[in-house]
């Protein structure tokens, strides 16, 4: 009887021996916000996607809020049209509250990101005339 306890017992350690690694990488990496400056730049993932903008996993103890408006250098109806969960993006953190735990970010964008936006802006508009 104690024979099939023991063929069971080395399959539980393998499994646990496997588990553990990956979790405890996960732990030891995070970074307390307080060590946070303003214009420090990450690559960061993206860890959740809301209407107001996404939030987005620095390897800090807090993710920081990527608001709508610092997410694209044009205006972005759909942040979903942007980014998605699970995107790696560079960012840049333009605000910290120690008080609460929190930090914002804005993305960093390349030369050819800004002249696209820049191109798609330019031709419109017109109007606004004076008035007398």
């Amino acid at each position: 009887a104690a024979a099939p306890a023991g063929e069971t017992v080395p399959e539980v350690a393998a499994v646990a021996a496997v588990a553990a690694p990956a979790a405890a990488a996960e732990k030891v990496a995070k970074t307390p916000v307080g060590e946070l400056e303003v214009g420090m730049t990450f690559d960061g993932k993206v860890v959740g996607v809301v209407n107001y903008g996404c939030f987005v996993d620095i390897g800090t103890t807090t993710d920081g809020l990527l608001h709508v408006s610092k997410l694209a250098p044009g205006f972005v109806t759909n942040v979903a049209d942007v980014v998605k969960m699970g995107d790696v993006i560079p960012v840049e953190i333009i605000e910290l509250d120690l008080t609460k735990g929190s930090f914002s970010l804005k993305k960093v964008f390349t030369d050819a990101e800004i002249a696209e936006a820049g191109a798609a802006r330019t031709g419109g508009g017109g109007g606004g005339g004076g008035g007398g």
